[in-house]
């Protein structure tokens, strides 16, 4: 709460018109128009404390237009990383680990529709939390010569979905899937480490959504920089 507090957000008093000066007598009888401010969308209530509600982990395997079997380190990664699967642990609704397949075709990259190129898992609850303590704590410091997460510039469009949607994301090296315990135990089962995008969902919405979850993450510990 501390983090995300903007004291802007407090209404304005309406100020007292001016008096009439004897320079400008015709303004004397003149209607005074007080324009309400516009409502806040991001007024602080209860409901609106940032809060963090799942994790999506995302690796493209590109080998896997050559043949589909090259996926499957991918699979085993996730599952390992994440530790869920369809309906794991009498939770209806856990969709565990996720297969997805192109919708359109490239030619030049031998890409048809519907063929198996990436993988995709979805972390809620205690697990989420121990994700990102393994993140921080086991990774991002044994990355080598790794600056950070970049920052954006200012001057990115204010109503850009990416930006009101709340979601904040940024992508490991293939050098990183090695740096998971949870991998680095069994390395040898993997044939390849792949790189991986990871989608922080948070429940902000609607201007600076993104700049408050980004705010949020750095709570976590995550390391940020400024091009």
């Amino acid at each position: 709460m501390y983090m995300t507090y903007d004291h802007r957000v407090a209404r304005a008093e309406h100020p007292e018109p001016a008096p009439p000066t004897p320079m400008t007598p015709y303004r004397a009888n003149a209607a005074v128009v007080l324009r309400s401010p516009p409502p806040n969308p991001r007024t602080i209530t209860p409901d609106l404390i940032p809060e963090l509600e799942s994790i999506v982990i995302h690796i493209m395997v590109k080998e896997a237009v050559v043949s589909k079997h090259n996926l499957l380190s991918g699979i085993m990664a996730l599952r390992a990383l994440s530790g869920e699967a369809s309906n794991g642990g009498n939770r209806r609704g856990a969709s565990g680990v996720q297969v997805i397949r192109a919708k359109v075709g490239a030619a030049s990259f031998r890409l048809r529709a519907g063929m198996p190129i990436a993988a995709k898992v979805e972390i809620k609850g205690e697990a989420m939390y121990d994700f990102v303590q393994t993140l921080v704590d086991f990774v991002i410091p044994r990355i080598r010569d790794y600056p950070g997460i970049p920052i954006p510039a200012d001057g990115k469009s204010t109503k850009s979905p990416s930006v009101v949607g709340g979601v904040f994301q940024f992508g490991l090296p293939p050098s990183a899937m090695a740096l998971f315990p949870q991998i680095e135990a069994n390395i040898d089962a993997y044939p390849r480490m792949h790189g991986m995008h990871l989608y922080f969902k948070t429940n902000q919405k609607g201007p600076r959504a993104e700049t408050t979850a980004r705010v949020l993450m750095s709570a976590f510990r995550l390391p940020f920089y400024r091009k």
